[in-house]
């Protein structure tokens, strides 16, 4: 499986189970069985920084944050997934990652 392929799969995940998010508890649930923060007012937003962590720790994929930097914007074109790049602080050229809205 490629890194597209994967992150496709992942997203696809993360979008489901953020949608599915009702109340505080099943929040608190979706947050610690992906070790990932949902934020927004919808629960429907993500960061790339944290999303690599989450591939690494929860799905047991490793992807280098210039790959994942790379793949982002035509897998998330792809899924139709609004996002945002971030910048670094201290080089306003350079890409740390995205800011993602899942649906």
């Amino acid at each position: 499986m490629n890194h597209s392929q994967k992150l496709i799969e992942v997203l696809t995940e993360l979008k489901s189970a953020a949608m599915s998010i009702t109340n505080e508890l099943e929040y608190r649930e979706t947050v610690d069985k992906y070790d990932i923060m949902f934020v927004g007012s919808k629960f429907n937003k993500i960061n790339t920084m944290e999303l690599r962590h989450s591939l690494s720790k929860v799905f047991h994929y490793e992807i280098s944050t210039e790959d994942m930097i790379n793949e982002m914007p035509k897998v998330l074109s792809s899924l139709e997934m609004k996002f945002e790049a971030l910048v670094l602080a201290e080089d306003h050229s350079k890409l740390a990652g995205y800011y993602v809205e899942l649906f």
